[in-house]
């Protein structure tokens, strides 16, 4: 098993490879992970939002774009990232929605990294 290493300065970016790593270990991306990992090395965050946001609405992607009330956001970076997967992670039931939004709050992102891999280390 590898060990993780624990980074030394907690951002949106070190957030984001925990956040996905756990949609793909719970099975919801698990088909998109070489693809994920392209857009992430890449930078490439408009493609990666647009597909997190796609898989989480499924059907009801067509429906969210036709919307004239929704609009996508105009600027992608891996915060947007970050809250589209934690989102997505809320809505699937993954993380609890009250404590998510406590360690968001007072701990930022050193308190969601370590939300997050506790969750990924619960699955293994």
């Amino acid at each position: 098993m590898k060990k993780i290493i624990k980074p030394t300065k907690f951002n949106e970016e070190t957030c984001l490879a925990p956040a996905i790593k756990l949609l793909i270990k719970i099975g919801e991306l698990k088909m998109y992970e070489v693809i994920i990992q392209r857009f992430i090395s890449e930078g490439n965050y408009e493609n990666l939002y647009k597909l997190l946001l796609r898989c989480q609405h499924k059907e009801r992607y067509k429906k969210l774009s036709e919307n004239p009330y929704w609009s996508m956001p105009k600027n992608f970076d891996a915060k947007k990232c970050l809250a589209q997967t934690l989102s997505y992670l809320l809505e699937v039931g993954e993380l609890e929605h009250n404590e998510t939004v406590n360690i968001i709050t007072n701990e930022s992102y050193p308190g969601v990294y370590k939300l997050l891999n506790r969750q990924i280390q619960r699955l293994i």
